[in-house]
């Protein structure tokens, strides 16, 4: 896939610019649950591939990191709404 977008950079770019444009319709709209869902899976994927490539997971890691946390703190309510889609369970940071 990343070959396919000629290199990493250009497949981060496009698959934000691809967010945005989710975050853009209404919360829960099909376009922005497929693609928190998929950047979920992506850092699933990352996280269990870690061991065999360490610098490929890494990489993906700290850019989708970065690129999760633009998007909770945009829209909490949604992503929470698409964490619970998948199963997940999230509690609010204890202050």
């Amino acid at each position: 896939m990343i070959s396919r977008f000629h290199g990493l950079d250009s497949f981060v770019r496009a698959w934000a610019a691809e967010i945005n444009a989710g975050l853009q319709q209404a919360p829960g709209s099909g376009a922005m649950v497929r693609s928190m869902s998929a950047l979920m899976r992506l850092v699933e994927m990352a996280d269990r591939t870690a061991q065999e490539d360490q610098t490929l997971a890494a990489l993906l890691r700290e850019r989708f990191d970065t690129e999760l946390r633009r998007i909770i703190e945009e829209s909490p309510q949604t992503v929470l709404d698409i964490a619970s889609t998948l199963g997940w369970r999230v509690s609010p940071p204890q202050c």
